[in-house]
């Protein structure tokens, strides 16, 4: 509840007007003290991924996420189970850029117009990982120009192989979301043996969703693992 509290006063967008032949689906979420690989707080970092149109701010390092996806024209909704995926799959997308688990403490949901739903849950602190591909120096480096990166485009991947919500992207979350759990709060040799295990595990499934074996003459799962 205090940090509920102390978000009331952050600038949440507003509430959708319902109109007749309005489709549209949105979203807001709070999450607590996520990371923003941005170059800049204060400034809403807007994007877009298939399905999605999207914007993401806080007030500084150790503030709460503010989450916000506003659905595409072009998205037809079967319902609202098919909503809550596509919302679920942007959040594993944040939470693959991050390495933290992307679980918000309060969810606003929009379908035409009409607010069907606000979730509260308790505020914890959120497992993560040291083993994320991207981190607040990549950021910092992209500000200054030392590297050239995007976290708009980088998101846009992740997001829109989520969003397809197919068997290996779901296999590959919760694969993810194991990888996240074995590293939080975890002595180190059990962290090194859990995530040798998940690692071989995602190489297999990879192997058998993508059909990789005998992709390449001579390659084969056996050959890749020695």
């Amino acid at each position: 509840l205090r940090h509920l509290a102390a978000n009331q006063n952050a600038p949440l967008p507003s509430e959708p007007h319902s109109t007749d032949d309005r489709q549209d689906v949105c979203f807001s979420a709070i999450l607590l003290e996520f990371p923003l690989l941005a170059p800049n707080w204060h400034e809403e970092v807007k994007g877009e991924t298939p399905i999605f149109k999207y914007r993401l701010a806080k007030d500084k390092e150790n503030a709460d996420l503010r989450v916000r996806l506003e659905s595409k024209p072009a998205y037809q909704s079967t319902g609202e189970k098919e909503d809550w995926a596509r919302f679920h799959a942007f959040l594993t997308a944040l939470a693959f850029m991050t390495g933290v688990n992307a679980w918000p403490y309060r969810v606003e949901y929009w379908r035409a117009g009409q607010k069907i739903s606000d979730r509260l849950m308790a505020a914890d602190k959120l497992g993560r990982t040291s083993h994320a591909p991207f981190s607040k120096g990549l950021a910092f480096n992209a500000k200054t120009e030392a590297v050239e990166w995007n976290f708009q485009e980088a998101l846009s991947r992740p997001a829109a192989f989520f969003e397809a919500n197919t068997p290996l992207s779901r296999e590959v979350s919760e694969i993810l979301y194991l990888f996240r759990m074995a590293d939080h709060r975890v002595h180190a040799d059990i962290t090194t043996i859990a995530l040798c295990v998940l690692f071989e595990n995602f190489i297999r499934l990879l192997f058998s969703e993508l059909d990789l074996s005998g992709s390449v003459p001579g390659q084969n799962l056996d050959s890749f693992e020695q």
